[in-house]
């Protein structure tokens, strides 16, 4: 009798899982905010993102400070839109450790931090 060794190929299939990652939408961006700021209190950020991260802040707050509805609550001081009321759970442009100044052209606010 002769024996004789040889390599087979064989296809097998294999799952891979990989994370995708996923835009936030709507109420999905205040969880992934709070996220943030979490991982900034507890030091899970690294300290070479921050200035990126200080600059897309900046751009964050400008457009939040464009939005019609908060263009209107700094000219007239008045409350939400009944619409906008039952969403929020505090006053707009409350932000511990921000100061807010000016980088709009029509002065509007955004952080500086």
């Amino acid at each position: 009798m002769r024996v004789v060794d040889r390599a087979i190929e064989v296809a097998l299939p294999v799952t891979v899982e990989v994370e995708v990652p996923v835009t936030p939408k709507g109420a999905g961006w205040i969880a992934a905010l709070h996220e943030l700021a979490r991982q900034l209190n507890t030091g899970r950020t690294y300290d070479p993102d921050l200035p990126e991260l200080n600059n897309t802040l900046n751009e964050l707050m400008n457009a939040y400070a464009r939005r019609p509805a908060i263009v209107a609550l700094q000219r007239t001081g008045r409350d939400w839109s009944r619409r906008e009321r039952h969403a929020a759970t505090e006053t707009p442009m409350q932000f511990e450790g921000a100061v807010l100044q000016s980088t709009h052209p029509r002065g509007m606010l955004g952080p500086t931090f």
